[in-house]
C-alpha cells in the first residue's frame, strides 16, 4: 500500500489454520458472510468477483437492525497478498491483508488504511475493537470449514436470543431438562461459572448406571463463550484421563443465535469414540432441547 497517508489501523493474529484455508474463507462468498464485520453483523451479498478488478457489493445488517451498503473493489489478489478498496460515502479505506505460513499455522495481517487524519481520528474509537472482534469471528469460522482430525464441530441457528442460550448452559434448573437425549437423563448439574471454577454433570443410563461428568472452566464471555475441559476436575486439579476442550459460541442475530459447538479432543482416537458415541446426532437432538427449552419459557 505504497504512497497512502500513514492512517492506518494494524493488527495481527495467528491461526492454527493453513494460509489456504484462510485465503478460501476470504474467497468464498458463503464463508465470507459467516465472519464478515464485527459481532452481532449478518451479510448479505449481492456481487463477490473474486479477482482484480472485481466489484464487492453487500449490505450488513447490524445488531440494531440497521441495514450497511457497502461498496467495493478487489485491487489486488495473490495467496500471500489482498488488497480491497472500499469505496464508502462515510468512510473510504484501504484494506490490505496480508497472510503467510508461520509455526504450522498462519499469520495474518490486517492493515486498515484511511484517506484522511480526520477520518482516522473519527473510527479510532471504534474500529480497532471490531477489527479484533472480526479476526475472533474469522478464527472460529476457519475451526468450523476444517477441522482438525482431532475436532468435531456443530454449527446451528437457533430462533432464541443468545443470552438465553448462554444461560441454558449455565443455570444447573436449566441443564437438567436439555443436556441428555432420551433414554438417557441427566440427574444433577453443578456450576461455579467463573475462569477455574468447576462443573458436574452426572447423567443416568436406561439400566440406571451413573456417569460423572467434572470439569473446569477456562474462559467466560457472558451471553456469548465459554470454554471449559474435563482434564481438570476442580481447583486445577488434574483428571485422570482427559477427553476433550468444549469451546461453545453463542453470537446474537437479531434474537436468533448462530451457536457453534468446538469439541477439541486429545486424540485421533477420542474424537473417533466421540464420533461413533453420536456426537452429531446426540448434540443435535439436545440442542433442539435446549430451544424448546427456552421457548417454553419465554
Amino acid at each position: 500500500m505504497k504512497n497512502l497517508p500513514d492512517y492506518t489501523f494494524s493488527t495481527s493474529r495467528w491461526f492454527a489454520a493453513k494460509a489456504g484455508t484462510i485465503l478460501k474463507a476470504i474467497a468464498d462468498p458463503e464463508i465470507i458472510a459467516e465472519w464478515w464485520g464485527p459481532f452481532g453483523f449478518s451479510n448479505e451479498i449481492h456481487e463477490f468477483d473474486f479477482q482484480p478488478g472485481g466489484k464487492w457489493i453487500l449490505d450488513m445488517r447490524g445488531p440494531d437492525g440497521a441495514v450497511y451498503s457497502n461498496l467495493s473493489v478487489f485491487e489486488e489478489i495473490s495467496p500471500e497478498r489482498i488488497v480491497i478498496r472500499h469505496l464508502g460515502e462515510v468512510h473510504e479505506f484501504v484494506l490490505e491483508i496480508l497472510i503467510e505460513a508461520e509455526g504450522g499455522g498462519s499469520r495474518l495481517t490486517w492493515n486498515q488504511t484511511f484517506m484522511t487524519a480526520e477520518d482516522y481520528k473519527n473510527c479510532l474509537p471504534y474500529v480497532p475493537r471490531c477489527n479484533e472482534e472480526v479476526l475472533d469471528r474469522l478464527e472460529l469460522e476457519l475451526a468450523v470449514i476444517e477441522p482438525d482430525g482431532k475436532t468435531l464441530v456443530l454449527r446451528r441457528m437457533m430462533d432464541v436470543p443468545a443470552e438465553r442460550v448462554f444461560q441454558g448452559w449455565t443455570d444447573p434448573a436449566m441443564l437438567v431438562k436439555w443436556f441428555t437425549p432420551p433414554p438417557y437423563e441427566t440427574i444433577r448439574a453443578e456450576c461455579d461459572v467463573r475462569v477455574g471454577g468447576s462443573s458436574l454433570m452426572v447423567m443416568r443410563s436406561p439400566d440406571g448406571v451413573e456417569m460423572h461428568c467434572p470439569g473446569v472452566y477456562l474462559q467466560i464471555v457472558q451471553g456469548r463463550r465459554i470454554v471449559s475441559t474435563d482434564a481438570y476436575v476442580t481447583a486445577w486439579v488434574p483428571s485422570d484421563k482427559p477427553f476433550m476442550t468444549l469451546d461453545l459460541n453463542f453470537e446474537d442475530l437479531g434474537g436468533k443465535t448462530k451457536y457453534t459447538a468446538i469439541a477439541r479432543h486429545w486424540t485421533v482416537e477420542d474424537k473417533e469414540a466421540h464420533e461413533k458415541m453420536g456426537f452429531h446426532t446426540g448434540w443435535g437432538i439436545a440442542t433442539d432441547q435446549l430451544e424448546s427449552l427456552i421457548k417454553s419459557l419465554s
